[in-house]
């Protein structure tokens, strides 16, 4: 029986071991809540929508947008979680740039994001991920594993577009990108599970010991 236990105990504390191995090599690259260059454009009934900047997938001019912190909303959203309100009905472009010391290093590649509505991501240039809709009440994980050969050493640029359509509820846009310089999981069918990216656990945004809370670092409290 004592044999037993202690075998158990030994596995305990090596579980434990290796849970904290599998997330030390994880790296944020773009941290949720931070500042993003951004410009955007109201959307008129009956008019046809402003084109998106030439060239503002690679920051092309983007130093002359104004700067704002994530999450962004639009002016029906009526939680304080907002950082930065923007109107009621628009289309908006975000870039921000991020480093990365060896990009051939990289093995996973996760992004973190909440969105309401229609978010398209763009890495270097590329289009790296979209989607239709929203969902507003928990960050979604999406694996961009392949996807890192687009990233390069030094400077790289990041650039989101979501949009508010005409008539629709309050918008929102957070996101995180973090990587990882070993695969820790992988499915029957060869695709990476990243690890220590979930939304599992987070009800709603902004919840009470949410581990992904944007504005609540000791998770003790809501925002």
């Amino acid at each position: 029986m004592k044999k037993l236990i202690s075998m158990v105990l030994c596995l305990g504390m090596l579980m434990g071991i290796l849970s904290i191995a599998s997330f030390a090599d994880e790296t944020e690259l773009v941290a949720k809540g931070s500042e993003w260059s951004y410009v955007y454009y109201e959307l008129v009934e009956g008019e046809e929508p402003t084109p998106a900047p030439e060239g503002w997938t690679t920051g092309t001019d983007a130093d002359t947008w104004e700067v704002g912190a994530t999450p962004f909303a639009g002016a029906a959203y009526t939680s304080p979680n907002a950082q930065t309100v923007l109107t009621s009905s628009f289309e908006a472009y975000l870039v921000k740039t991020f480093t990365v010391e060896d990009a051939s290093a990289v093995k996973v590649l996760t992004l973190s994001v909440i969105y309401d509505e229609d978010p398209v991501v763009y890495i270097n240039g590329t289009e790296v991920w979209s989607t239709g809709g929203y969902n507003d009440k928990a960050y979604t994980s999406v694996d961009l594993s392949d996807k890192t050969d687009l990233l390069k050493d030094g400077e790289n640029v990041i650039a989101v577009s979501f949009r508010n359509a005409i008539n629709g509820g309050g918008a929102l846009m957070d996101l995180g990108l973090t990587c990882d310089t070993e695969v820790k999981y992988i499915n029957d069918d060869g695709t990476v599970i990243a690890s220590g990216a979930t939304s599992e656990g987070f009800a709603s945004f902004g919840g009470i010991n949410a581990p992904t809370n944007v504005l609540d670092g000791d998770n003790g409290s809501c925002c």
